[in-house]
C-alpha cells in the first residue's frame, strides 16, 4: 500500500509561535539552523545597504510589525522520483518578501538529502506571493523571512 506524501511548510517566525501548528516544527530548528538562518540575513543585509532588509524577529521589532498574508496557499511539489522511493527530506530556505509581496533572494540555507527536494522548494518559494509588503510602524519595508520545508510520507 502506498503511503500518502504531504509536505509541510512552516513560515518561520517567531511572529507565529502562537499557533501551535507552526511552534512544533520551529522548536526542531537546531543551533545550526540558526546559525545558518542569521549567517545569510548578514550576507544579505551587507549586499543590500541602499535599501535595507529588516529582520522581523528582533526583539525591538516584534511589537511593530505588521506580517504580510500569502494570497494563495501553495506547497512545493514532492518530486515523482523521491516519492516512488519513498524519501523524506527536510530543508530551509530563507529569502526577502519585497514591497509589493513577491519573493527574492531564495536560498537553500540548510540542504535536504537530496537536491531535488531542494529544488522542487525553491521552485516554489520563487513564486510564492503575499497580499503585501511586511508592515513596520505602519510603513511597508523588505522583509527577510524563511521556510521550513518537510517533505513526508504518511503510511
Amino acid at each position: 500500500m502506498r503511503g500518502r506524501e504531504t509536505v509541510l511548510v512552516v513560515i518561520a517566525s517567531t511572529l507565529l509561535l502562537g499557533l501551535s501548528s507552526y511552534a512544533k516544527s520551529l522548536s526542531d530548528l537546531t543551533d545550526q539552523d540558526h546559525a545558518a538562518i542569521s549567517a545569510y540575513l548578514v550576507e544579505l543585509q551587507a549586499i543590500q545597504t541602499s535599501d535595507p532588509i529588516v529582520d522581523p524577529e528582533a526583539p525591538e521589532l516584534q511589537s511593530r510589525v505588521k506580517m504580510p498574508d500569502r494570497t494563495k496557499r501553495t506547497w512545493p511539489a514532492y518530486p515523482p522520483s523521491l516519492r516512488r522511493r519513498q524519501l523524506q527530506g527536510r530543508n530551509i530556505l530563507a529569502g526577502v518578501v519585497e514591497r509589493d509581496g513577491k519573493t527574492s533572494h531564495i536560498k537553500v540555507v540548510v540542504a535536504a538529502s537530496d537536491p531535488l527536494f531542494d529544488q522542487a522548494s525553491i521552485a516554489w518559494a520563487a513564486n510564492l506571493h503575499y497580499a503585501g509588503p511586511l508592515l513596520l510602524d505602519g510603513k511597508p519595508v523588505r522583509a527577510y523571512m524563511y521556510w521550513l520545508t518537510t517533505f513526508e510520507i504518511q503510511k
